[in-house]
Parts: structure tokens; sequence; C-alpha cells
């Protein structure tokens, strides 16, 4: 154990050399750094000692794969009677941080989020790793920065960045934290850090972060309207955290350090307190449980090297790309037909170039990205060698079958994981290794969609449950471990809706009505235009997979889906379905309009009572164990509302 000034510490290392005194962040308890009430009241204790002895520089790093997450969300949300006192601490011992007789150093590796950037804000400076990030992503859970994000982003890189960054909530790479100002250099590696070389002005620097934001008044005016047209845009008014935080900053620019804090400080404790952050929290907290529970699924030889994917249309690319990008796995990309790969690799090859010339990765990683990804048109390459076989070809049970015959003869070694969405792992394993099966069934876009759901058949092994949780948790995605059912969970759902709807419109409720019901209840689209989105005949031949096993899910007998079907207007892909639609795919007038408009309560409820209904079916047969894993399914692969009640 070491101690500072006869104070044992938990959750820090620390040691001095050359006048440099180093506070290395480790919390004792978790695999990752997080303030929690202990940590905050060692790191007072480590702030008091700098200020009573006579060290040059204070350099704060983590010993940890990351920098600092943030708070501890877990116990911020229990304690929300004393929400107050615990931003007035944070913000107090980030202030002597910042008011340190001496110059301060945060070295970030690998994510600085919340809190963990707010305190490398207080700082003087700031350098990273190349592969590092950055994020203010409180209005995510319907909060806002609480010890001092507001306050000093936009002192330190102006208005326009600071509403992007904290308004948004996204992940900043280190190349574009250095291109705004958020941190001064990009180091190789902690050995490479000479303090000197930053250029960096103590006092100079201590001004501009306690005085007022400096702004020209046309073009900080200009930023405010285009932040806030773009808030109300993409929240439609229900997300209050982003609106807030624009007028935290709006209001305090003009304030001196310590009364912005303050303004913060009491934005912070109104929207900690409302209905929606604590849905958005409750959301967060259920996603790091499946996090944890895919992670403890994991074996210590779960490690995956290589994975083969079976099929380079949309899905098969982006998951390849994804394996690459996410998960820094070596992946091999068979089509039979070469233009495809072409396709693919013309794709990704350009996405990643777009990312070069904004300055979010360098030419290096861009490089190293794509070499990681080998494309062939001869199967055998494909699969040799490979841990784990992905196949994501059209949703053909023949087809998919026939390719894991193949795969199987070639590599029976090899883990074989279906894409399918709704036919049942268990279909496909005549000839096959049963315990080397199971399902890893990804969204579409995979680039964008963060849920993959892991099916478990009947006979699939642990060992195999291990490497596909394994792949998951390494492509950053929210894995969703289930048991073996045709649609699984979220298709298993998501079809009695569309169903539903079908017969409501099949009785004569006008679709647009609905659609535009369903995105006021907040949902990303309505059920008309998520058909034409996904191809009517893919709901179409969903819905009758699903069907053969619960025929309580079957369409009406003057179905207006088994209409457009019949009709090849199939969605965006024939221009016309429920909409006519433009190349740009931007929708248009309505195919079929007219029809009664119920009043959007009976719409909602009629809507949503399908899915809670077969919802508790899916708990009742233990598809899975928890209610959550339901919630967390909906607003993960269905777009649910996260601000909303959950729905079990």
């Amino acid at each position: 154990m070491i101690t500072v000034n006869g104070h044992t510490l938990e959750n820090f290392n620390v040691h001095t050399h050359a006048g440099v005194r180093y506070i290395v962040f480790d919390n004792n308890s978790k695999s990752y750094n997080v303030f929690d009430t202990q940590t905050l009241i060692e790191l007072e204790y480590l702030i008091e000692d700098v200020e009573e002895e006579d060290y040059k520089v204070v350099v704060f790093s983590s010993a940890k794969d990351g920098f600092i997450v943030g708070a501890d969300i877990k116990e911020f949300h229990t304690s929300l009677d004393d929400i107050e006192s615990l931003v007035s601490r944070g913000q107090l011992l980030f202030n002597r941080i910042e008011d340190l007789p001496i110059p301060s150093l945060a070295i970030i590796h690998g994510s600085a989020m919340g809190g963990g950037l707010e305190l490398s804000l207080a700082c003087t400076s700031r350098v990273c790793m190349e592969n590092s990030q950055v994020a203010l992503p409180e209005t995510k859970l319907g909060i806002i920065p609480g010890w001092g994000g507001t306050t000093r982003l936009p002192r330190l890189i102006g208005v326009s960045n600071a509403l992007d960054v904290i308004c948004s909530g996204r992940n900043v790479t280190s190349y574009e934290a250095l291109q705004m100002g958020i941190v001064d250099k990009i180091i190789e590696d902690e050995g490479s850090i000479p303090f000197a070389d930053l250029s960096i002005n103590f006092s100079e620097r201590r001004r501009q972060k306690k005085g007022v934001v400096s702004t020209n008044s046309l073009k900080s005016l200009a930023a405010f309207k285009f932040a806030k047209n773009n808030i109300t845009k993409k929240t439609g008014g229900n997300y209050p955290a982003p609106l807030k935080a624009l007028d935290v900053i709006s209001n305090c620019k003009k304030m001196c350090r310590n009364d912005a804090l303050k303004y913060e400080k009491i934005a912070f404790v109104e929207l900690a307190k409302g209905s929606v952050s604590k849905n958005l929290i409750g959301i967060f907290l259920g996603e790091r449980k499946l996090k944890t529970k895919a992670t403890n699924l994991c074996k210590s030889e779960s490690k995956v090297s290589k994975v083969a994917v079976m099929g380079a249309g949309a899905m098969g690319s982006g998951i390849a790309f994804a394996l690459a990008n996410k998960a820094d796995i070596n992946v091999s990309l068979y089509d039979p037909y070469e233009e495809q790969l072409d396709k693919s690799n013309t794709s990704n090859g350009s996405y990643l170039e777009k990312k070069v010339e904004k300055g979010y990765i360098s030419a290096r990683e861009r490089d190293r990205i794509l070499d990681l990804i080998y494309t062939t048109s001869i199967m055998e390459k494909a699969v040799e060698d490979a841990d784990i076989v992905i196949e994501a070809v059209p949703e053909n049970l023949e087809l998919k079958s026939s390719i894991f015959q193949k795969v199987h003869a070639l590599s029976p070694d090899s883990i074989l994981a279906t894409n399918t969405s709704t036919f049942r792992v268990e279909s496909l394993k005549e000839g096959l290794a049963p315990d080397k099966l199971g399902g890893l069934h990804f969204f579409n876009p995979v680039s964008k969609m963060p849920l993959v759901e892991i099916v478990r058949g009947t006979d699939t092994s642990d060992d195999t449950i291990s490497k596909l949780c394994s792949v998951a948790l390494a492509m950053k995605k929210i894995p969703l471990v289930c048991n073996d059912c045709a649609g699984f969970v979220v298709n298993r759902i998501l079809m009695p809706y569309l169903v539903e709807f079908d017969s409501m419109i099949s009785n004569g409720i006008d679709f647009e009505h609905i659609d535009k019901v369903m995105k006021g209840f907040g949902w990303p689209m309505g059920p008309a235009e998520l058909c034409d989105l996904v191809g009517i005949d893919i709901v179409y031949h969903g819905a009758k997979n699903i069907e053969s096993e619960y025929s309580y899910i079957t369409f009406p007998e003057n179905s207006f889906i088994k209409k457009l079907y019949e009709s090849k207007n199939l969605g965006q892909k024939t221009r016309k379905g429920f909409y006519t639609w433009k190349k740009s795919n931007k929708k248009g007038k309505s195919s079929h309009s007219g029809g009664s408009r119920p009043n959007r309560s009976d719409i909602e409820s009629q809507l949503l009572h399908v899915m809670t209904e077969e919802a508790k079916k899916i708990l009742d047969e233990q598809i899975v164990e928890e209610p959550y894993e339901i919630n967390m399914a909906m607003v993960f692969g269905m777009g649910y509302p996260p601000y909303r009640e959950v729905i079990i």
C-alpha cells in the first residue's frame, strides 16, 4: 500500500523524478479508472501534497489500458440526493489542480471520457498517444459536463468546436483533438514527453482558461444558431441536455471561471434529477451489464487471430471492415464475384481516405486497417487458419447451409457463425460439428448499429460462445447472448410489430399517419419507412420464416405488404414501396394515400402492446434471462427511444 502524508492510497501510484511529481491513476477494484468517491478523496490528498511540497511539474497518467472513463455512473445514479455536493466537490478539486503554482500535464492514452477529460482540461497541458480518443459524453446520459467541461473547453478551443464536442457527446480521435487544440501534442510513448517542447506559456494559458471566452460576436452568434438548429433537428426536442449545454455555454461565455462553474452546476443538478436522465442512465448501466456478462463468458484462451467472412455484400463487407477497423483482427473476405470484392475494397478505401483528409486518422493508420483485410474469390484461401467463419449471404436457408458444408469440409476446426436474422441456428447444424456452430447476428449498417446477438444453439459449446463474445467485444459491439429461436430477440419482437402495422393499414388506417405518430413517439422512422428501407421482400420473407414457427405472427388475408411484394414494389431498392424514392434515397410522396387517422395514443398502445406481449413470451421461454436484456435489444437493435420508460 502507498501512503501520502499518512493517507493510504488504493487507487493511485505516485513517484517523483527530477522534481516531477507523477500521479498515476490505477483503480484498485476495476479494470479501468473511474472517479468514485474514494478516488476523489485520494486525489484530494495528492493535490494537497503537491500544494505543500516543492515540485517543478505534476504529471497525471494511468496504469490501465485507458486514461479515465469518467465518474462512476452507478454510484452517481444512486446518490441523487447528494448530487449537488458531488458536483461541487469535483469542481473544487479540479479548480485546485488548475490553480497549482506549477505547470501540470495530463498524459492520455486510450480513452479520456467525461470527468477524465475534464481533469485533463484543468491541467496546463495535455498530450496523447496516437490511438487515443477523448469525449464529453454526458449529453448522451441526459446531463451535461459538471466538473468544468462547459466552462474550460470553450475557453480552450473556441465556441464552435466546443459546441460540437459537448452537444454531440461524440468521440474525438487523437488527430482531431490535436487539430482542435484539445491536446497539444501526439506522442509515441510516455518516455517521449519533453515538457519544454510543448511550447506552452504557463501564465498565458492560465489567463486564457480563467478568463472569458474569446469570440467574434457574429461568428459566435452563427455557431450558436447552427448548433441549436442541428440539435432540434436531431432530437426533436426529446433530449433536453444538448440544448441545456448550449444554453450554459452561451450564458457563461462572458463570465469568469467561478461564476460559469456555478451556472454549470445548477444546470447539471436540474437535468440529473429529471426523468430523461434517469432513463438514459438506466440504458447506460444496462449496456454495461451486457458487456460485463459477455466478458465473464470469455475464457483467457479466447483470443481470435483471424476471421473469415463469407459474402461481400453490404452486410459481409461491413462486418469485415468493422473487424479490421475496430478489433484489429486479420480478416479474409470471400465472394465468388470479383466485382463485388472490388466494390468492397473501393468503398472501404474511400471511407478511410475521407477520414485522413479530415485529419481524423493518419495515412499510416489508414494503410494499417486496409492491410488487415484480405479479399479473395477462392474459398480455400479465405478459410485457411480461420478461428471463426461468419456467413453473411442472403437469407436463404439452402444457400447458408451449402456455404457452411463447404467451409466445414475445408476447415473442420473453425467455429461457424451464422448472420441469419430469422432462421434458428439449429436448422443449419446437419453435417457440421454442432458444438462449433453459433449465431453472430449483426444489424445493418454494421458501422452504426451497436448491437450484436450471440446465439447459443442446443449443442453450442462454451468455448464457441467464449470466442464469439471475444470477437463482439473487440469490435466494440454490445453483445446480447441469447438462446436459439426463430428471429432471436430483435426480429422476434420486430415482426409482430410490422404484422400488426400491416393489419392496421389493411383495415383502412393511413400508413403515413402511423409513421408520423411513431416518429413522434421517438422511433428513428415509422414502420412504413422502415419496411421500405429494409426491403419489402426481406420483411415479407422474414415474417414468413418466423410464422413457420409462431403461427400467430401472420399477415392478414388482405395484407398490404403482400400486395407490395407481389407487385415488386420493394421499397428503396425499386424506388417505390409505401413511398416513392429518389435516387438519393430521399423519401418522396406516398405511393398510396388516404385512410382513417385514429388518435396518437391508440396507435402507440396498439403497436407497443404486441411488442410487449412478444417480449414476455421470450422471457417465459428463457431465450434471455432478464428483462433488461429485452430492453437493451429494443434500444440498440430496433431504435426504441431510450429517453422513454422501458417496455418490460
